[in-house]
């Protein structure tokens, strides 16, 4: 999590919601452009897998 939240500024992400428990879901508002940089800079700082499933309507 710190991971992530530590690269929300460089790829202008919004938290929206976040949920911990075994894995860790967090609900953002990125521009669609940067999700697949997002997800790559998650991974390459931490090794942990970042799977982005886009939500519809929001």
């Amino acid at each position: 999590m710190p991971v992530a939240q530590s690269l929300f500024s460089q790829f202008g992400v919004q938290e929206v919601e976040a949920q911990y428990s075994d894995e860790v879901t967090l609900t953002l508002e990125v521009e669609v452009r940067q999700l697949e940089a997002f997800s790559q800079a998650i991974i390459n700082k931490s090794g942990a897998k970042a799977v982005i499933t886009p939500i519809n309507g929001k």
